[in-house]
C-alpha cells in the first residue's frame, strides 16, 4: 500500500534534502536524542559525567540514520511514482557512509561516537546508545569493521547483568540501549545474547514498562529525571528487540519475502510465537528441541511468501 508514501512524498523527500550535511559529508546532532538526558541531567545535579558527547560535534549516529533513511527513498522512490530520484538518493547515501566509515573510524576498532566540527578529533571512549544502534537502524556499513566496533565497546560497557553503561565512567543510561544491545547481539549470534536478554527483562518495571532513564542498578532514576516517565519508545525497541532475539523475523513485504532464525534460549524448552506479522499475514510459529511448526493462521491477500528459516 503506497497510499499514503505517495501523499506524504514532499515532505519525506524535504526532511531528508533539509538536513545539514557539511562539506566532510558529516551531520551534527538534532539536539532531541533521548539517550542526551543522562548526562545534560547528570550534569544539572551536579554530578560527574566526564566522558558525555557534547551536542555541538558532528554524529555517528545522524550519520548512520541518514545513511538508512536515503537508502529507504531509494528503495521507496519508483512505488512512489518518482523513479527519477533514485540516483540522487543513492548518490547522497554513498556520501555520507564513506564520510562515516572515513571520519569517525579509530585505531582502537570503536567507531568515534562524537567528531569535532572543526577538526579531525574525535570522541575516543564508546557510547552505548551511539555504538550499539547500527543493528537496529539497518546501517550496513563494513561488517568486518562493524562487528569489531561491537566487541570493543562491549569491552568497556558490558555489566555482569547483561546491561551496558552509557560510556566508561557513566553508568546511568537511557533503557533504549539495552534494545540496542539486545539486537546487536542477536544479529551477530553472540552466545551472550541470553545474558544479555536476561538483563533486558529484568531492567523493566512490574507494569512491563521501560523508564526513559535508569540508574547504574538498573532500577528507575530516583531524584535525577525519568523516575515518572514511562514510555512506548524506550518499550518499543525493547520489546521489537526481544522478538528479533527469539525469531529472528525479518519481513520483506514487496518482494514477499520472510526470513526467520528462531533461538531458544538455555533452558528454555519450547517457544510459541503468536502473531507473527507479515503485512496482513498472521502466522504462529512452535520451536521445540525436536520441532519447527510454522503455520499461516489468517492472509486477506492469500498471496505466496517466500519463507527461509535458518536454526
Amino acid at each position: 500500500d503506497t497510499a499514503l508514501i505517495r501523499q506524504q512524498w514532499p515532505m519525506l523527500r524535504r526532511c531528508l534534502l533539509g538536513q545539514k550535511v557539511d562539506a566532510r559529508g558529516t551531520l551534527p546532532f538534532f539536539g532531541d536524542e533521548t539517550y542526551r538526558f543522562p548526562g545534560y541531567e547528570l550534569f544539572a545535579a551536579g554530578k560527574p559525567a566526564p566522558d558525555w558527547v557534547h551536542m555541538l560535534t558532528r554524529s555517528l549516529d545522524a550519520g548512520m540514520e541518514y545513511t538508512v533513511a536515503t537508502r529507504a527513498l531509494a528503495e521507496m522512490a519508483p512505488a512512489a511514482g518518482h523513479p527519477e530520484e533514485v540516483a540522487e538518493y543513492r548518490a547522497a547515501a554513498d556520501r555520507v557512509q564513506r564520510a562515516t566509515e572515513q571520519y569517525f573510524s579509530q585505531a582502537s576498532g570503536i567507531l568515534a561516537p562524537a567528531l569535532s566540527d572543526i577538526s579531525e578529533d574525535k570522541q575516543q571512549n564508546p557510547f552505548a546508545a551511539i555504538n550499539l544502534s547500527a543493528w537496529w537502524l539497518g546501517y550496513e556499513g563494513d561488517p568486518a569493521r562493524m562487528e569489531e566496533n561491537y566487541r570493543q565497546t562491549l569491552r568497556y560497557l558490558l555489566k555482569p547483568s547483561g546491561t551496558v553503561m552509557s560510556t566508561p565512567q557513566v553508568g546511568y543510561y537511557v533503557t533504549l540501549q539495552l534494545g540496542f544491545l539486545l539486537h546487536a547481539a542477536s544479529a551477530l549470534r553472540d552466545p551472550a545474547r541470553a545474558q544479555m536478554l536476561e538483563g533486558l527483562l529484568n531492567a523493566a518495571e512490574a507494569s512491563g514498562g521501560f523508564a526513559e532513564m535508569n540508574q547504574p542498578n538498573d532500577r528507575p532514576s530516583d531524584g535525577i529525571w525519568g523516575h515518572h516517565r514511562f514510555r512506548p519508545w524506550e518499550g518499543g525497541i525493547n520489546s521489537e528487540a526481544v522478538l528479533f532475539a527469539l525469531t529472528g523475523l525479518e519481513v520483506d513485504l514487496p518482494n514477499r519475502a520472510l526470513k526467520l532464525r528462531p533461538w531458544l534460549p538455555p533452558g528454555t524448552r519450547s517457544l510459541t510465537v503468536s502473531p507473527l506479522l507479515a503485512g496482513r499475514c498472521r502466522m504462529k510459529l512452535e520451536l521445540s528441541a525436536t520441532e519447527l511448526k510454522l503455520t499461516r493462521e489468517q492472509d486477506p491477500d492469500g498471496q505466496p511468501l517466500n519463507v527461509t528459516i535458518a536454526l
